[in-house]
């Protein structure tokens, strides 16, 4: 019993790693971490979960895991240690229309890829809630439009949320 205990307590202490800020831009929710070893390990601010955003400087916790969309390089998971405030997007700068729909929010598309039927769309404090083509009723979206829909989490990929029966989108379907 004794020697499974300690185990655990040393995988998980060795799991770990600390490193300085190198750089971390608020705006984009992103920035990197030195660890010492010549290597830059990417950090997001979705993946800090004590509350804080790193600031340049600041010495994190982490664990790190190689990241899924870029191998070969490293990303930091279950960030503590950041001293600054989390920013959270401020969201449209305009005030809301009335969009057509049954959904619970209204967010404006900030980014639409036409030819791969994706995007985001902003709605203030879930930065980046990711928006497909077969989720759109009877319309497509384009940059800039407002559009109606409801939130869930994602089913495929953790901590992001997904915008569902969304209406508004100015295109054709």
């Amino acid at each position: 019993l004794f020697l499974t205990s300690l185990t655990a307590w040393t995988v998980d202490t060795m799991a770990r790693t600390q490193g300085r800020v190198k750089s971390f831009n608020a705006g984009k929710g992103f920035g990197f971490i030195d660890i010492g070893s010549g290597t830059d390990v990417f950090v997001h601010i979705k993946d800090c979960t004590d509350g804080k955003q790193p600031l340049t400087g600041d010495v994190l916790s982490f664990v790190m895991e190689p990241s899924a969309s870029k191998p070969g390089q490293m990303v930091a998971k279950s960030v503590e240690g950041g001293t600054g405030a989390k920013e959270m997007f401020p969201g449209p700068q305009e005030p809301a229309p009335e969009v057509p729909g049954t959904g619970n929010h209204v967010g404006k598309v900030r980014t639409w890829n036409d030819s791969k039927g994706y995007g985001f769309i902003d709605l203030p404090g879930q930065p980046n809630v990711w928006l497909h083509v077969k989720e759109c009723v009877n319309t497509q979206p384009q940059v800039g439009d407002w559009v109606r829909f409801d939130v869930q989490p994602s089913e495929t990929k953790q901590g992001q949320m997904v915008a569902k029966n969304v209406t508004g989108g100015s295109q054709p379907p």
